[in-house]
């Protein structure tokens, strides 16, 4: 059992994907407090990735995606009247 921790309000929305650097599995998971983390469910500690400003409400839907324009791969986040969209690799 890996626990990753890091939010401070309840996890309210969670979404997997394959990084398409390294092929490893990668959760995203939204929260209460306003904020989105990636993760890498093979190693214990900290998210390897934060959004940097986070949301005025609870995160409630999180999409991945790769944008066919760039081959970035992009997290979608929405909550209440916000949507964004944020390059999930840097």
């Amino acid at each position: 059992l890996v626990v990753l921790e890091g939010h401070t309000y309840i996890v309210s929305a969670l979404t997997a994907f394959t990084d398409p650097v390294t092929g490893e599995l990668r959760l995203v998971s939204g929260s209460g407090d306003g904020t989105v983390r990636v993760w890498n469910p093979a190693a214990t500690g900290a998210a390897i990735e934060a959004e940097s400003e986070g949301h005025s409400y609870d995160v409630e839907d999180l999409v991945t995606f790769v944008d066919p324009a760039t081959g970035a791969l992009r997290v979608s986040t929405g909550s209440y009247e916000e949507i964004r969209v944020w390059d999930a690799e840097t």
